[in-house]
């Protein structure tokens, strides 16, 4: 349990970067990759869950694969 008058713990630089980004409304660079990711699978879901043949959901991680 922490304590009342214990002093609150400053943020990060990316956590600072990614508080000034929120302000703004807008993403940090950073989160990018996690926010594309997250739109493919809900591509992927909705298109599985027409029916679509193709369109089976990853289990991972989406990853390049040359």
């Amino acid at each position: 349990m922490t304590q009342v008058n214990a002093p609150y713990p400053t943020l990060e630089p990316l956590q600072r970067k990614r508080l000034i980004a929120r302000r703004h409304s807008v993403t940090y660079c950073y989160d990018f990759p996690g926010v594309f990711e997250n739109a493919l699978r809900e591509i992927w879901a909705e298109r599985a869950a027409a029916g679509e043949l193709a369109s089976l959901l990853p289990a991972g991680p989406l990853a390049e694969v040359k």
